[in-house]
């Protein structure tokens, strides 16, 4: 019990840090940006909580490569870069959160998220 709340601590706080936060944490740790645009009530958002993102091989992707970070459209500061306002939408950024590297709308089954996720670390090492 004690670890399963202090993931969900963790977890909500990755998922709170500014757009600017993620940014200088992926310069310092030379890993991609991936930016999750979500709001209330959106059922693929929720859909992608529930059995995509707590997977543990997402998760060690995510946390091996990625800077992730989830943004709420409606109570989050969005940067000029990210201009979908359709949820969820995934953005692959590069070391910098200068260049959009790929989007992806919608909410992939774990197998897919995982090759986009394997897809781009693996392309930005080459």
């Amino acid at each position: 019990m004690r670890n399963v709340i202090i993931f969900c601590f963790l977890f909500s706080f990755l998922f709170s840090a500014s757009f600017e936060t993620a940014r200088n944490e992926a310069k310092k740790s030379n890993k991609m940006i991936l930016v999750e645009l979500v709001m209330e009530s959106c059922t693929y958002c929720e859909k992608m909580d529930k059995y995509v993102l707590p997977n543990e091989e997402v998760k060690q992707v995510l946390n091996d490569h990625y800077i992730f970070i989830k943004l709420d459209i409606n109570k989050d500061e969005i940067p000029d870069i990210l201009i979908s306002r359709i949820t969820p939408t995934f953005y692959f950024l590069n070391t910098s959160g200068e260049k959009i590297i790929q989007d992806i709308i919608g909410a992939p089954s774990k197998s897919q998220f995982l090759f986009y996720l394997k897809t781009q670390y693996q392309n930005l090492e080459k």
